[in-house]
């Protein structure tokens, strides 16, 4: 069988941006491939694989011989057992049991070694409740349980317990809810061996392979449509290939100077900016992840242009489930306000419970080199039940740190958004000339 030179530059492209995302390499500095140019792949982790190798660095234009041998070495891999992930132990489903203060939990696991573990379980519930753990019997301090799932059918990964020393062998534990008017339902427990460093495991992610209709997997995005937020200019569009793209493995969202009749427009709705207007000037787009997440860590590659009035951003927001902004939690892993130039902030909405008003953490990151515009980055938050971090490029940007007397509402599974925003509260004065600007994704990973 032949293969044309172009045909192995596009499939090893496909197979090193595969092996990323597959989590072969641990130092996810070492995964990222700069599609602009060069590929620099660390073969260290393939433990029981290869024995050394050392670092292979090729270029696109001169590399035909070693893409070949690369693609070979990845079908070799097919049959290594390779799983850099933490030890997990009991990850099976079992039957629903329904705690409402007088039932309870029961599960049974084995640790093969002595250490400190995290315990999580799978859970639906309909109002934020404190629970009771117990382990061999042996009370153990518990974290509270937020309220998730629109539905009966909707479990989330929520951490129960964390650093809690256990023995080798055999454990039982039990988990009752300290409401009697309570109703959680419970279907797993997940024990986890905390490592240091910790060794993430990826549980969901988007390549922006490309997709039959060129438009966000519906299978992992849906999209908003119409005037949203912060009295921005755009009217974001639903799956039109012309604001939101996905072709040679990166999402473009793409703004354009246009008129764009607003379908929900209604007079009678005089008190909502977002109803009052009848026409937008710009089209736009926003993807929305169907999956939401309490606690781990996601990677956002991306690259912005610049254009006074742009306000592309990366974010998430917290299940709502009549809580609300702020008090669902959102942690902007990156938002670019135009008008500031070559920075851009990380950010954290919460609602203060001591003093039941809305409190944000913020911080503004300038690059070293200037470099922010036109070229990829990968921005990162990693967050837990009492710390937040951001990320850029691997160098920690900001920090913050749980306040036990103000609440901490990231304790709310977070689901991810993207989208470019034009005006508005934070691109303030658009720039008259612009006709289209873009904002492009080259992935999402989430790791836990």
């Amino acid at each position: 069988m032949e293969w044309s030179d172009k045909g192995v530059i596009k499939v090893t492209g496909i197979i090193l941006k595969r092996f990323a995302n597959a989590g072969v390499w641990e130092d996810y500095r070492q995964k990222r491939m700069d599609i602009t140019g060069n590929v620099i792949i660390s073969v260290d982790e393939l433990q029981g694989c290869f024995t050394k190798l050392g670092t292979i660095t090729m270029h696109f234009t001169k590399f035909m011989i070693t893409a070949k041998i690369i693609f070979l070495a990845f079908c070799l891999l097919n049959f290594c057992a390779i799983l850099n992930a933490a030890d997990y132990q009991n990850f099976r489903y079992e039957d629903v049991a329904v705690l409402n203060g007088q039932n309870v939990y029961h599960s049974q696991f084995t640790v093969m070694q002595d250490g400190e573990y995290n315990l999580y379980v799978d859970a639906n519930n309909i109002s934020r409740e404190n629970v009771e753990l117990k382990i061999d019997g042996r009370k153990i301090p518990s974290l509270a349980l937020p309220k998730v799932g629109g539905n009966t059918k909707t479990f989330r990964r929520l951490k129960l317990a964390a650093k809690v020393w256990l023995t080798t062998g055999k454990h039982e534990a039990s988990i009752a809810v300290e409401n009697p008017n309570a109703v959680l339902n419970a279907r797993a427990l997940l024990v986890e061996r905390v490592t240091t460093p910790h060794r993430w495991q990826l549980v969901w992610a988007d390549e922006f392979d490309d997709t039959a209709d060129k438009t966000p997997d519906r299978a992992k995005w849906w999209m908003e449509e119409g005037f949203l937020r912060n009295y921005e200019e755009q009217y974001y569009t639903s799956h039109r290939v012309e604001n939101a793209k996905v072709e040679d493995g990166v999402l473009t969202f793409t703004a354009i100077r246009e008129p764009w009749k607003n379908r929900f427009f209604n007079p009678k709705e005089s008190k909502d900016w977002r109803y009052m207007r009848k026409e937008a000037n710009f089209t736009s787009a926003n993807i929305n992840s169907t999956m939401a997440w309490q606690y781990g860590r996601i990677d956002v590659r991306f690259k912005i242009t610049a254009g006074k009035g742009l306000w592309p951003a990366a974010w998430t927001l917290g299940e709502a489930n009549g809580l609300g902004w702020p008090g669902q939690g959102e942690i902007d892993i990156m938002e670019h306000f135009a008008h500031q130039g070559a920075r851009f902030a990380n950010v954290l909405h919460i609602q203060d419970r001591k003093l039941n008003r809305h409190r944000q953490f913020g911080n503004d990151v300038t690059l070293l080199d200037g470099k922010l515009l036109d070229t990829f980055h990968v921005a990162s938050v990693v967050w837990d039940e009492d710390r937040i971090a951001w990320y850029l490029n691997g160098v920690m940007t900001h920090e913050v740190l749980r306040d036990k007397d103000v609440g901490w509402d990231l304790e709310n599974p977070q689901y991810f958004k993207a989208n470019l925003a034009i005006g508005g509260t934070g691109g303030q004065e658009v720039d008259p000339k612009i006709s289209r600007a873009e904002f492009v994704l080259d992935y999402v990973r989430v790791y836990q």
